[in-house]
């Protein structure tokens, strides 16, 4: 990634909650996106951390009363 150029959006598009291709008033990802609905745009600094940071995370899929899945996922952020 490079260290220049970041900015912070926070917007006011709301997420879909299933896909519909023609639902302009939603967004799913960053498809269709546009500025226009942007509350605050902030540039941003790219710094380097003195230290890694290893991020464990569990989540509860597919739940039911019946029970459900867990899903694990681990992700390492390494300072440079």
């Amino acid at each position: 990634m490079k260290p220049s150029a970041w900015t912070l959006i926070i917007s006011s598009w709301s997420a879909l909650a299933r896909y519909e291709p023609q639902d302009r008033t939603a967004l799913r990802g960053s498809f269709g996106y546009t500025p226009d609905k942007d509350l605050v745009r902030s540039p941003m600094k790219l710094d380097l951390l003195p230290f890694s940071i290893d991020q464990l995370t569990w989540m509860f899929l597919d739940m039911t009363d019946q029970g459900g899945r867990l899903a694990r996922s681990r992700y390492f952020f390494n300072s440079l």
